[in-house]
């Protein structure tokens, strides 16, 4: 494992709490020794952020619409440049170019059928149509 990146991570948690030295098996930062870190464990990095991954995406619920008014889904479109913004027959959707954590952000939804505003937590790769199917609009 000497090539191998390592984190000492809390199970359960949204980031870890340092990188490990491979020589030392101290973390990076502080030179701590993993029982200075309570309840965490040295893993392989990439095992840490599968955790992460799987924990913010219970913690955010990904694609589970919230309706909203209309001045936030105005507020959310003009803090920052959108990223992603689509329209189509059904509506339009747009998320916001800053990340909660990792690949996740808020995305926003208009839909044209019943003139209502959504938001919700999704990742970059979440597509306009499945932002819109979450909302009960399906669409071809």
């Amino acid at each position: 494992m000497e090539n191998k990146q390592l984190a000492i991570y809390i199970d359960g948690q949204t980031c870890i709490q340092d990188t490990v030295n491979n020589k030392t098996g101290r973390s990076n930062i502080y030179g701590k020794d993993v029982s200075e870190y309570p309840g965490a464990e040295i893993v392989p990095l990439d095992y840490a952020c599968r955790r992460i991954d799987e924990v913010l995406k219970e913690k955010l619920r990904l694609l589970e619409p919230t309706e909203i008014e209309e001045e936030r889904w105005d507020y959310a479109l003009e803090c920052l440049p959108p990223m992603q913004w689509i329209t189509s027959e059904a509506g339009s959707t747009f998320k916001m170019s800053e990340m909660t954590s990792g690949d996740f952000t808020a995305g926003y939804i208009y839909l044209k059928s019943n003139q209502k505003y959504y938001s919700m937590n999704v990742r970059v790769k979440t597509t306009h149509q499945e932002m819109i199917n979450a909302c009960g609009l399906i669409t071809v």
